[in-house]
Parts: structure tokens; C-alpha cells; sequence
């Protein structure tokens, strides 16, 4: 049962970013949504959710430039799930092909 509405806009556009070291080494890829994000491993991949509500006034106190930030940063509470799935009998040396190259940097 998901406990936080997801949305097919969520995941219409999302764009896989390589591991180059920046997370655990199980991650084969990753990509960023609305409030969360997901996680490609060899045998599987990992979707984050955090609660949308949470979340978004989590991420307006990060960007706001106010004394008020650091009171809401420290009283906040964010509600999030994590769903593995693993693929049993995946091949563990399975090889993934890029797409298209992005015209973006990441680090």
C-alpha cells in the first residue's frame, strides 16, 4: 500500500545520472523525482518516495535566506518509504547501454 499519492508526472521525464563513485556502489545509475528518487542495481532497483508535503517545505526552507529557515529545518520531520526490488535469478553482470548523452553536467 502506498501511503503517499504517486503521480504519472513523477516519472514521465526522469534522466539517469551514471555512478561515478558519488553513491553506494550497488547503484548502477540513479534519477531524481518530485520527492524522491530512483536507484538501478544489477538485479534490481530501489525507489525512494518521501512524503510530497514534507518534502516541499523541506526544500523551500533549504532556499530560503531567513532566520525562520533554521527553526523549520530543525522542527521538521520528513516521512519517507523505500521499495527494493530484486529480480531473482537477474544477471548480475547485466550490461546497461546508455540511451542519449545529456548535454548536462552532474556532480
Amino acid at each position: 500500500m502506498l501511503l503517499y499519492p504517486v503521480f504519472a508526472q513523477d516519472y514521465g521525464s526522469v534522466e539517469f545520472v551514471e555512478n561515478k563513485g558519488q553513491w553506494d556502489p550497488q547503484v548502477r545509475l540513479s534519477a531524481k523525482t518530485t520527492a524522491g528518487a530512483i536507484f538501478l542495481h544489477n538485479n534490481g532497483f530501489t525507489i525512494l518516495q518521501h512524503n510530497p508535503q514534507e518534502f516541499a517545505v523541506l526544500t523551500e526552507a533549504m532556499h530560503e535566506r531567513s532566520l525562520a529557515k533554521d527553526a523549520v529545518l530543525g522542527a521538521s520531520i520528513l516521512h519517507s518509504h523505500a521499495y527494493r526490488v530484486a529480480f531473482i535469478g537477474a544477471n548480475p553482470a547485466a550490461t546497461i547501454l546508455p540511451d542519449k548523452a545529456q548535454p548536462t553536467y552532474n556532480n
